[in-house]
């Protein structure tokens, strides 16, 4: 009978299996002991049954093997990388058999990764860093820009004709636009690169807080404002959660403010696997085929001129709930209002109005 009873393990093993070198030594004595048990229960069969007599042997498989062990520890410490962690301490072993070659393989596998995922955070930091730059460099002129339009505007308005005057208008309000096209891109740079914080977001709180920021926009088109969303508290990130809020309010503002009161309603639901939150309004509608091509960046369904509006907004919503491994999507008809969804996943949320 081939017997295996494990001495020892090595710390990269205990690290690897999230186990202590106790339980592998007093798992692997246990192994050995049902090993003998097992043997002598299956000779014990034969030889009644007649199949051995005493002087004939079997032999019973190993219960567990180094190989066996190995393949194990392999496993584990793959099925980390797959999950994206790169700090898993690997010894790979000398043998030259297939788990040999194969946790070598492994270990050089790892040592690549760390090294292009090192450089490439390296670069991402640059990138980071050079976006910022550009974008002052770019936002100083606009705002210079922009001021001195406005005192021109001012101060010298009458003794320009009308002409003179729209050019005037056109400059300081392209300025504006631009000015708002980078402050919205660098927001969705911002939340691309950033890590999702371990927290959780209470919506009712972010709902109100969201209302309260655009009091003034609300009262200036007389919009009737109903929320129907139960409380509901989510993990997320607060930052990226109340953005995404902000967007979907004004675009929900921007489209029925020519409605007669613009009406906007926020609700909510819970399905078995979701809480869904929308924000719904009677505003001018949309064609259904393009309910998807409006999450894109850069994409808009009217011109600026019309609607104001950088087409950075709804991307940065559907970006937002990718990262909380959720989805955002809109229902709508042209004239019939529109509205937009989003939906978090109801794994570790708590409902209730408690606050964090």
């Amino acid at each position: 009978m081939l017997l295996y009873v494990m001495r020892d393990v090595t710390p990269s093993w205990c690290r690897n299996l999230t186990l202590s070198r106790k339980f592998f030594v007093s798992f692997g004595a246990l192994l050995g002991l049902l090993s003998l048990t097992l043997a002598a229960g299956l000779f014990y069969l034969s030889k009644i049954n007649g199949y051995v007599d005493r002087h004939q042997r079997i032999t019973v498989p190993a219960v567990v093997t180094a190989a066996t062990i190995q393949r194990t520890a392999l496993a584990f410490t793959a099925d980390r990388v797959a999950r994206r962690d790169l700090s898993a301490a690997f010894e790979p072993w000398p043998s030259q058999d297939e788990v040999g070659v194969l946790s070598r393989s492994l270990d050089t596998m790892l040592g690549t990764l760390r090294e292009r995922t090192g450089a490439l955070e390296r670069k991402t930091k640059e990138l980071e860093g050079f976006s910022y730059s550009v974008a002052h460099d770019l936002k100083s002129p606009l705002r210079e820009i922009e001021g001195f339009s406005s005192l021109l505007e001012q101060q010298y308005g009458s003794l320009l004709d009308p002409t003179a005057r729209r050019y005037v208008t056109t400059i300081r309000t392209s300025a504006l636009r631009l000015s708002a096209l980078i402050d919205d891109l660098l927001r969705y740079a911002r939340l691309e690169q950033q890590a999702l914080p371990k927290t959780t977001v209470n919506l009712k709180a972010l709902t109100d807080g969201v209302l309260a920021d655009r009091a003034r926009e609300v009262n200036a088109i007389g919009a009737h404002i109903r929320v129907e969303a139960p409380p509901a508290t989510v993990p997320g990130d607060p930052t990226g959660l109340r953005q995404t809020l902000l967007n979907l309010l004004d675009n929900a503002l921007k489209f029925a403010r020519q409605a007669t009161p613009p009406e906007i309603t926020i609700g909510g639901s819970h399905t078995p696997t979701e809480y869904v939150l929308w924000v719904q309004d009677n505003g001018i509608g949309f064609d259904p085929r393009d309910a998807e091509r409006i999450f894109g960046l850069f994409e808009r369904l009217h011109s600026a001129q019309d609607y104001e509006g950088t087409g950075v907004g709804l991307a940065i919503v559907k970006l937002v709930m990718e990262k909380h491994r959720g989805r955002a999507w809109a229902e709508s008809s042209p004239g019939k209002g529109s509205t937009f969804y989003v939906a978090f996943p109801t794994q570790h949320m708590n409902q209730g109005s408690s606050e964090h």
